[in-house]
């Protein structure tokens, strides 16, 4: 895959994750198994803030050509979701969540791969594509 296709993917899931957790945040982690209150609804608000800034980054950076600003946003995106994944993967073998979690680590799980595949595969010029 692209790497412009792994920011538009990327960039649109957290767009959609983003809204959620903005809108409907009690409800939506209701699907998760996750019961919060509305103080702590502020957070999850929050998180869908970080979400919708993250995706729009990935998706304004999809058709830049310097590879200087596409191989730090690829250095931030494993970052982020190397400790995103570890966080998922702990809080559903802990049993936090309900199954439908596992959603959630497969995403995290995927977009750790590609952005580390992309990052280690050609350090010298890893963005053609």
């Amino acid at each position: 895959m692209k790497l412009k296709n792994v920011f538009i993917a990327n960039g649109v899931l957290a767009w959609l994750y983003g809204l959620l957790f903005l809108i409907t945040p009690i409800y939506f982690c209701g699907l998760f198994g996750i019961t919060i209150t509305e103080s702590s609804a502020v957070a999850v608000r929050l998180l869908g803030a970080a979400f919708l800034g993250l995706g729009t980054v990935r998706l304004l950076v999809r058709n830049e050509r310097d590879s200087r600003y596409r191989r730090n946003i690829v250095i931030g995106s494993c970052v982020q979701d190397t400790i995103g994944l570890a966080i998922m993967l702990h809080a559903q073998l802990t049993e936090l969540f309900n199954p439908l979690g596992w959603i959630s680590v497969a995403i995290y799980c995927y977009f750790c791969f590609v952005y580390w595949y992309y990052f280690l595969s050609n350090p010298d010029d890893p963005f053609l594509d």
